[in-house]
C-alpha cells in the first residue's frame, strides 16, 4: 500500500491519554510506517486492504441503559462500558471493594514501553487512542466477583482506539470479561492494545468474546509479562466481523509459570480471522498450553500463526500446541502454522495441525437414530469444538459460543 497510515482518520477532536513524548515518536513513525501487506511473514495470508483503503472517524454516541442490560453476559459483575472507544461512566458499575481499582484510563495519562517503531496499529493506537481501562488488583486479594467490560461500536466509518493496562500484583487472582459487540455498525474499525502484567503467584483469567458484525474490523495486540508463579489463561471466541486480527505476545520471565491460550473462532460468508500467538519461555519449570479451533463455512478464511520460543536457560518447559479445522464448504480455507524454537535440550514440546471436514459416518449415525440433516450437523460441529470451549471459564461464554449459527 502506498498511502502513507497516518491518512486512516478524518479527524481526531478529543484529547488522548497517551503521554505527549509518546504520542510524537509515534506520529513520527507513522509518517515512515505503511500498512503491511501479505509480502510480510507474519501477514502473509491477511490483506488489510478492507481498512487501508478507508477513511475513518472518531465519534463520540449514546446508548441507554436498557441496551447494555440486554448485551451484558454476566448477570453479578463490576461492569465498565465503553461506546466507539470513550467510557460511558453513567452505564458502568463500578461498586468500591477493598483491593481492587477499577477506572477509566482517562483519568490518568498512560505510559507505555509499546513499541511503535514497526507496528502500525501499535502507533494508531498510541496516536488515537481516546479512552481505555485501568485494572489494578492489590496484594493478597482474590477478588471472587468478576469484572465485565464492554466494547460497543456504532455508526458507520467510525474508528474506536482504546488503550487498556491490567496489573494483578502478588498473590492475587481475578476474572475478567471482554465482550466486543456493535450496534446499528457498518466498517467501523476497532484497535486495542492492553499491556498485562502479572506478579509474583498472581492468577488472571480472561474470557474474550468478539462479536462485532460482519461488515466490522477489530485488530487487538495484547501483551503479557508473567514473573515468577504466575498463571494467565486467555480464551478468545471470535463469532463476528468482517476481518479480525488477535495478537497474543506473552514474555514468561519467571520460574513456575503456566500459559494457557485458547480460541474458538466460527467464520461464515466472507469473514476472515487471524489469531497470531507468541509465548516467550525464558526461565525454567514453566508449562504452556495452546488450543484453537475454528470451524468455516461458505466463503469464510481462517489464519492460526502460534509460534513458542523456548530459551536455553528455559529448562524443565513443557510447550503443547495444538490447532484443528472443520471446513463447512469447499470454498472456505485456512492457514495454519505451529511453530516450535526449541534453545534448551531437557524440555516436553509438541504442536500440531489438522483441517478437513465433518465426520460423514457420525452424520450417518445420528440421522439414523431420526435427527434431522441440520442438528447432526451442528451435533458434530459442537462434538468437535467442545475441548476448546470447555476451557472458557464463564457458563454464560460457553452457552454463547454453542448457540451461534454456522
Amino acid at each position: 500500500m502506498s498511502a502513507q497510515p497516518s491518512t486512516l482518520i478524518l479527524s481526531n477532536r478529543h484529547s488522548t491519554i497517551i503521554e505527549n513524548q509518546l504520542i510524537e515518536q509515534a506520529h513520527a513513525n507513522l509518517k515512515e510506517l505503511t500498512f503491511p501487506t501479505t509480502r510480510h511473514e507474519a501477514w502473509k495470508y491477511t490483506r488489510l486492504t478492507k481498512i487501508s483503503s478507508k477513511q475513518f472517524q472518531i465519534e463520540e454516541s449514546n446508548i441507554e441503559k436498557t441496551v447494555i442490560e440486554k448485551l451484558s453476559l454476566l448477570k453479578d459483575a463490576y461492569q465498565l462500558v465503553f461506546v466507539n472507544g470513550f467510557f460511558q461512566a453513567g452505564l458502568s458499575q463500578l461498586d468500591a471493594n477493598q483491593g481492587i481499582t477499577v477506572h477509566s484510563s482517562n483519568s490518568k495519562k498512560v505510559n507505555s514501553t509499546i513499541s511503535t517503531e514497526q507496528d502500525v496499529f501499535n502507533a494508531l493506537n498510541t496516536v488515537y487512542a481516546t479512552d481505555g481501562f485501568s485494572i489494578i488488583i492489590e496484594k493478597n486479594r482474590t477478588i471472587s466477583k468478576p469484572i465485565e467490560i464492554t466494547h460497543i461500536v456504532k455508526g458507520e466509518r467510525n474508528f474506536s482506539a482504546t488503550r487498556n493496562t491490567i496489573e494483578i500484583k502478588n498473590n492475587s487472582s481475578c476474572f475478567i470479561v471482554l465482550n466486543y459487540v456493535s450496534i446499528d455498525a457498518t466498517e467501523t474499525f476497532s484497535n486495542v492494545v492492553t499491556e498485562i502484567t502479572l506478579h509474583e503467584n498472581a492468577q488472571l483469567t480472561l474470557d474474550k468474546l468478539q462479536q462485532e458484525s460482519n461488515s466490522c474490523y477489530h485488530v487487538s495486540n495484547e501483551y503479557v509479562n508473567q514473573l515468577t508463579g504466575s498463571t494467565f489463561s486467555l480464551n478468545t471466541a471470535t463469532l463476528g466481523g468482517a476481518l479480525v486480527r488477535n495478537t497474543v505476545h506473552v514474555e514468561v520471565n519467571g520460574k513456575l509459570c503456566t500459559t494457557n491460550l485458547n480460541g474458538v473462532y466460527i467464520t461464515k460468508e466472507k469473514q476472515h480471522v487471524d489469531n497470531h500467538t507468541v509465548i516467550d519461555h525464558k526461565e525454567p519449570h514453566c508449562n504452556s498450553n495452546e488450543l484453537y479451533k475454528g470451524v468455516m463455512n461458505d466463503s469464510s478464511t481462517a489464519v492460526f500463526n502460534g509460534k513458542v520460543y523456548v530459551r536455553q536457560d528455559a529448562q524443565k518447559t513443557n510447550a503443547f500446541q495444538q490447532n484443528g479445522n472443520v471446513l463447512l464448504s469447499e470454498s472456505a480455507s485456512v492457514n495454519s502454522k505451529p511453530e516450535l524454537e526449541i534453545y534448551a535440550d531437557d524440555v516436553k514440546c509438541s504442536h500440531g495441525s489438522t483441517t478437513g471436514q465433518l465426520d460423514d459416518d457420525a452424520i450417518y449415525y445420528l440421522r439414523a437414530r431420526g435427527i434431522s440433516a441440520e442438528s447432526a450437523k451442528h451435533l458434530v460441529t459442537h462434538a468437535f469444538l467442545s475441548d476448546a470451549i470447555d476451557k472458557f471459564h464463564f457458563e454464560e461464554a460457553k452457552e454463547l459460543i454453542t448457540n451461534t449459527p454456522f
